[in-house]
């Protein structure tokens, strides 16, 4: 994980927190998945066994096959949505991105939509790192600005 920087002005921090809601939301994402193919594996392992006859001291039967389908779809569901959130939020923030400079563009998708450090960025782009800093300092400002006009 990245060490994040925290910025004087308060709209540069908002314009790099909806920056770093993408990636967070993608890490959600991944994590949703795992979750639900856990789920998916538990289902097939019971598809072969019958609980239906089950008892829990002295309640309803209850049947483990429903109730992993159940909270397997359940978790399908969140993931759709929140794919659905993510793509909504990728196509926002692509559109502010769009307006920058190239260079800008660039050093901002590196280091905040693909995740990597400064340093990775600079060798990327074959800038030292404080030209990189300077750069993705100079597109915060300006991607900032987009979005207090959208606003």
């Amino acid at each position: 994980m990245q060490k994040q920087r925290k910025y004087n002005d308060k709209e540069l921090n908002s314009a790099v927190s909806e920056l770093q809601s993408y990636r967070e939301l993608k890490h959600i994402i991944g994590n949703l998945k795992m979750k639900r193919e856990e789920y998916r594996e538990r289902y097939t392992a019971l598809q072969g066994i019958d609980y239906s006859g089950v008892r829990v001291s002295g309640g309803l039967r209850k049947d483990k096959m429903v109730e992993t389908a159940i909270a397997w779809a359940d978790l399908d569901l969140l993931v759709k949505n929140k794919e659905v959130e993510c793509e909504r939020l990728f196509w926002d923030i692509t559109a502010k991105l769009e307006q920058l400079q190239p260079n800008e563009r660039k050093v901002l998708e590196l280091y905040y939509i693909k995740g990597y450090n400064i340093e990775k960025v600079a060798s990327i782009m074959c800038y030292c790192t404080r030209q990189v800093r300077r750069i993705k300092q100079d597109g915060l400002i300006k991607y900032e600005k987009m979005s207090y006009n959208v606003l």
